[in-house]
């Protein structure tokens, strides 16, 4: 997962410069990745991958309970395929059962991606790295139905 999130954010040059893609998404520690995973576990959060040809082209965390998508990346060779479609998807199922609405911070580029999905703008902000780097993103707010 942490290489896959590194492939598909250093893929968006056009929307961020360097420094926030190397703040965004720093090069791949395993024990850094694992760390994170453990961590999100143990929160409860909702962690899907889906893979093809036994490679992971997608992933998505989120916390049900409180009705939060934290993250959603494809592989850049994956894009186009309904792969984040279908991960929203069972995230969105699994939310049904526990709110109302569903609410995401996203990335400027992926703001199309979550429109399409139903995701409706509710303000801009950002998001401030450790280092006081900021990263431009839009909140975004699904009600489930």
């Amino acid at each position: 997962m942490a290489a896959l999130h590194y492939a598909a954010v250093h893929a968006l040059t056009a929307f961020y410069p360097p420094d926030v893609l190397d703040r965004w998404a720093p090069p791949v520690n395993p024990d850094r990745a694992l760390e994170l995973y453990r961590v999100g576990a143990a929160a409860g959060d909702l962690q899907l991958v889906a893979e093809k040809d036994d490679r992971i082209v997608g992933f998505v965390i989120a916390s049900i309970e409180a009705g939060e998508l934290h993250a959603c990346y494809i592989a850049p060779s994956a894009g186009g395929q309904g792969i984040g479609r279908r991960l929203v998807s069972a995230v969105e199922s699994a939310a049904r059962d526990h709110g109302q609405h569903l609410d995401v911070r996203s990335s400027v580029n992926a703001e199309p991606f979550y429109t399409a999905l139903g995701f409706v703008r509710t303000g801009a902000g950002h998001s401030r790295f450790d280092d006081g780097t900021q990263m431009p993103v839009i909140f975004m707010r699904k009600i489930l139905g």
